[in-house]
């Protein structure tokens, strides 16, 4: 289980890489198959060239769609 970060500690690209893209992997690929696609949002920790290389040497697709598509936000466009 991820451990929430202390008061001290930012949510960068260096704590995204070690606590969260372990457990994207880990249950990733046990529910939805070893080629599964992350989709993620415009957040600096996410879009860092860091992150990025590990996504790549972690052979995690990722899926760049806009944070205004409709597909990605149906409730959004809800009347």
């Amino acid at each position: 289980m991820l451990k929430a970060p202390s008061p001290k500690t930012s949510f960068n690209s260096g704590f995204y890489i070690k606590n969260v893209l372990p457990i994207i992997k880990r249950d990733g690929k046990r529910l939805i198959g070893p080629k599964f696609i992350l989709q993620q949002d415009g957040a600096t920790c996410h879009t860092s060239e860091v992150t990025i290389n590990e996504l790549n040497k972690l052979d995690i697709i990722l899926d760049k769609w806009s944070e205004n598509s409709p597909d990605v936000n149906p409730l959004d466009y809800f009347v």
